[in-house]
């Protein structure tokens, strides 16, 4: 199963290089946005 998920994500890091900026601006502010929501709910349970 690692290594499964290890070569998705190889195959799907490979995908996202190709994509054009906005796509990858797109995706950085989601993740961002996410990575926030993870410390508030981080947070939230100390």
């Amino acid at each position: 199963l690692a290594n499964n998920s290890q070569r998705k994500y190889r195959i799907s890091k490979i995908e996202f290089y190709k994509q054009p900026k906005e796509i990858l601006l797109k995706v950085i502010d989601i993740l961002e946005k996410q990575q926030k929501a993870v410390r508030i709910e981080v947070g939230s349970d100390i």
